[in-house]
């Protein structure tokens, strides 16, 4: 529905009262405080993904030194012949 097209000044009030409703109802038209609330939480939201991105990628690196500190221990017991414990 473009709002260009519409012939405001045929409208009337009935008219007018009719596409306001219609535009409640199909979500192009909310409260101020409804969309402040949608904002905030998608900032919220925004912010805690990228909270979570970072603590990801700070795990991932942590996992990734374990892995080479095993293998290196690993290769380290192959090499000298020695196994765990002995």
């Amino acid at each position: 529905m473009d709002l260009a097209s519409i012939p405001w000044s045929q409208l009337g009030p009935d008219g007018l009262l009719s596409i306001t409703v219609a535009m409640i109802l199909l979500g192009w038209l909310v409260p101020r405080r409804v969309a402040d609330k949608w904002e905030r939480a998608y900032r919220e939201e925004k912010a805690l993904n990228r909270e979570q991105a970072e603590q990801i990628n700070e795990l991932t690196e942590i996992g990734h030194t374990t892995v080479a500190l095993l293998q290196s221990i690993s290769s380290e017991s192959h090499r000298t012949g020695k196994r765990g414990g002995e």
